[in-house]
C-alpha cells in the first residue's frame, strides 16, 4: 500500500487525483499499529462468526457462552491502556451488543439448548450470571419441563394417579439430571431422562440436526429419533454455506433464475430444432 502510494504520483497509467497527491495517503508507523489493534479488537466477532457459519452441527447452544465471552472480551481490552484510543468506538460495539443479546430473553430455547446440554447443564450459567438472572431462567426451564410431563395425556393420567398417592415427585427427574456430574456421553439416556430425552428431541428439532445434548438423551437403536424429520450433519453445513454465499454476493438469486431462464429457453429451441428437422421444417 504505501509502495503504490509513493509511485502513483509519478505513473501515467494511474490516473490523478483533484487537489491531492497519492502520497498523502502513505500510512505511518503510527496507522499500522492503530490497525493491528483494530484488526485485534474485531477479530473476536469475526472467530465467532466462523465458528457458526462454518459448524456442521447446530449451534444454538453455544449462543449465549459466545456472546458473553465477545462482550466480556470487548470489555477488557477497552479498560487496557493499549486500547485506550478505541475505547469509545468498542463501548458503541458492546451496545450493540447488549441489544442483540437482550433478544435472547425474549425465548426459552437458548438457555434449554445449553441446559439440556450433558456437558454444561445449568453450571455456565449459574456460575456467570446473577442470581436473579438463573432463577429466571430455571423457572422457566422448569415450567417447559412440566408441560412435557404432563405429554401426552396417557402419560399425564398415570402422573396425576401417582402424585395423588404420594409416590411420585414430578421434578425428580430434572433434579436427578442437573445433580450428576457434568459428561460427555453417547450412553442411552432415554430410558433414564424420558422426559428430557423428548425435550432435547423437540428442542434441537429447531436446529435442524442433532447436537451433542441430542446424542446423549438418544440412541442409534431408538426409532423414535429416526421417525424425526431431521437434516444430516451435511445437509446442515451445505444450507450455512449456501446461506452465507447468498449473503456475501457470492451467488444472487436474481442471476440464477436469468441463467436457468437462458438455459431454458435454449433447450427448448434445440427441441424446436429438432422438430423442424422431423417434419420437414413445419412447426
Amino acid at each position: 500500500m504505501n509502495q503504490f502510494a509513493i509511485t502513483a504520483d509519478e505513473s501515467d497509467e494511474v490516473p490523478d487525483l483533484e487537489g491531492k497527491n497519492y502520497a498523502d495517503f502513505k500510512l505511518t508507523k503510527l496507522d499500522w499499529i492503530k490497525i493491528r489493534k483494530m484488526h485485534e479488537v474485531l477479530e473476536v466477532p469475526a472467530k465467532i462468526q466462523q465458528s457458526f457459519s462454518s459448524a456442521k452441527f447446530p449451534t444454538v447452544w453455544r449462543t449465549l457462552p459466545l456472546f458473553e465471552f465477545l462482550q466480556q472480551s470487548w470489555r477488557n481490552m477497552a479498560a487496557t491502556a493499549k486500547f485506550a484510543d478505541m475505547k469509545d468506538s468498542i463501548d458503541r460495539g458492546l451496545e450493540n451488543l447488549e441489544k442483540w443479546y437482550r433478544k435472547t430473553e425474549e425465548s426459552d430455547v437458548y438457555f434449554i439448548c445449553l441446559a439440556l446440554d450433558p456437558n454444561y447443564k445449568t453450571e455456565y450459567a449459574e456460575h456467570q450470571w446473577d442470581s436473579e438472572a438463573f432463577i429466571h431462567a430455571m423457572e422457566k426451564f422448569k415450567a417447559k419441563f412440566d408441560l412435557y410431563y404432563k405429554s401426552p395425556a396417557i402419560q399425564a393420567s398415570v402422573s396425576t394417579d401417582a402424585e395423588s398417592s404420594g409416590g411420585v415427585d414430578p421434578r425428580e427427574e430434572l433434579r436427578a439430571y442437573i445433580s450428576a456430574p457434568l459428561e460427555n456421553t453417547d450412553d442411552h439416556h432415554s430410558e433414564q431422562y424420558p422426559i428430557l430425552f423428548r425435550m432435547a428431541c423437540d428442542y434441537l428439532a429447531i436446529q435442524g440436526s442433532a447436537t451433542a445434548s441430542e446424542r446423549a438423551f438418544s440412541s442409534g437403536a431408538l426409532t423414535a429419533t429416526r421417525r424425526r424429520n431431521r437434516l444430516s450433519p451435511e445437509m446442515f453445513e451445505a444450507l450455512q454455506l449456501l446461506k452465507s454465499a447468498y449473503r456475501n454476493g457470492h451467488i444472487e438469486a436474481s442471476e440464477e433464475a436469468r441463467n436457468r431462464v437462458i438455459d431454458f429457453l435454449d433447450v427448448f429451441d434445440g427441441d424446436l430444432d429438432d422438430t423442424d428437422k422431423v417434419s420437414g421444417g413445419m412447426v
